[in-house]
């Protein structure tokens, strides 16, 4: 089975890729480690590629909720650009209609290709010269 990757390799822009599922677990580990990015208190962007994802379970939904809400101001200074990178256009339109109700507090965009979206992030980070490599590709596993 797939695990939950978060590689921030090219910091700072983190990038996830979402398996097609994930257990309750490597969600956790998932945002753990996105914790520890966000606790850098460095402006980044994230990108989520969810392209193999068929969604999180409503307990994972939850655990991702209270993850934001805990970080709310952390983000609101540091997250420079949240993309969202998902091939199905039912994807995207129920995202849309998420932030509609519910607008980040930071730029948000959402894409079908993950090029469009590093292209993005780039632009919304702006001239900031790589950093070394904290964090590293790692699955949720910590493989």
């Amino acid at each position: 089975m797939a695990c939950i990757t978060v590689d921030d390799s090219r910091w700072p822009i983190a990038r996830v890729k979402l398996p097609a599922v994930a257990s309750d677990d490597e969600v956790r580990q998932y945002l753990d480690q996105l914790r520890v990015l966000r606790d850098r208190r460095e402006s980044y962007a994230l990108i989520i590629d969810a392209n193999d994802s068929r969604g999180f379970s409503p307990k994972q939904r939850q655990m991702q909720a209270s993850y934001i809400a805990s970080g709310l101001p952390l983000s609101a200074q540091y997250l420079r650009a949240f993309a969202f990178v998902a091939s199905s256009a039912m994807q995207r339109g129920m995202l849309t209609a998420i932030f509609w109700l519910n607008p980040p507090r930071w730029p948000y965009r959402i894409f079908a290709h993950s090029e469009q979206a590093e292209v993005w992030a780039r632009q919304q980070i702006g001239p900031a010269a790589p950093m070394a490599n904290k964090l590293g590709a790692r699955t949720s596993s910590g493989s």
